[in-house]
């Protein structure tokens, strides 16, 4: 009997872990993420082939407070790994875009030493200067840092502009009340549901990433749908 409650007030305590939606710790974001949910009100940027369809990896707090993201994408059928630097705005929102010159040579080994470190190459360090996608300007919403974190992310690009929408996972297990949740933050922001793309149901490069062998068989993709939800897949 001590045993049930001792494991159903650790349950209690779980269940009510801090929701941070502002102030972030960035220090707190770094380590392995997977993306969970996708979603865009241009569908074809998250689509097969579409240019931010990505499937996250790790992200690390510099010194600077930037981060340093890497990612797979998935090109001809040959999953990619790939890399790069958000700079952090005052405002707390994040900015995708090139380097300036007089940044440390320190920050820049520290940068290629974790690339190699997920097994980057050099020659998919990504940048920016030379990609016509515009730039980048994107926030967190939520997160509790331990399971998940909601990103929002504005895509501006010759006078045009999109949005983007990820649900990150410390594992791809994630509740169908977070996935509910993520929906109704989507709905807000006029992102359809047929926009969101559930990318634990496809390829997804798992099994490149490092040590992870075969602990991601499909019987360890997110099953449950959400409760009268039919979330799309790409």
């Amino acid at each position: 009997m001590k045993l049930l409650l001792l494991c159903l007030g650790l349950t209690l305590v779980r269940a009510h872990g801090h929701i941070a939606r502002s102030n972030f710790d960035a220090s707190k974001f770094s380590g392995k993420w997977y993306t969970v949910l996708l979603a865009s009100d241009q569908k074809e940027k998250i689509e097969e082939n579409g240019s931010m369809r990505v499937f996250v990896e790790d992200i690390e707090s510099l010194e600077d407070g930037s981060l340093a993201i890497t990612f797979q994408t998935i090109t001809n059928g040959e999953c990619i790994p790939n890399a790069l630097i958000a700079d952090k705005a005052e405002d707390g929102t994040y900015a995708v875009e090139c380097r300036t010159p007089d940044l440390s040579p320190k920050l820049k080994e520290k940068f290629v030493k974790i690339c190699e470190e997920h097994g980057v190459v050099q020659e998919n360090i990504l940048d920016l200067t030379k990609v016509d996608d515009g730039h980048n300007i994107f926030h967190v919403l939520e997160t509790d840092y331990d399971d998940y974190m909601i990103l929002y992310l504005k895509n501006f690009n010759k006078g045009n502009t999109f949005q983007l929408l990820e649900l990150y996972g410390r594992t791809t297990d994630l509740s169908p009340k977070l996935k509910e949740k993520f929906r109704e933050i989507c709905e807000e922001r006029g992102i359809v549901l047929e926009n969101i793309l559930d990318l634990t149901q496809v390829d997804r490069c798992l099994y490149t990433r490092s040590g992870q062998g075969d602990y991601f068989s499909s019987s360890y993709y997110f099953k449950e749908e959400i409760s009268n939800v039919d979330v799309g897949q790409g």
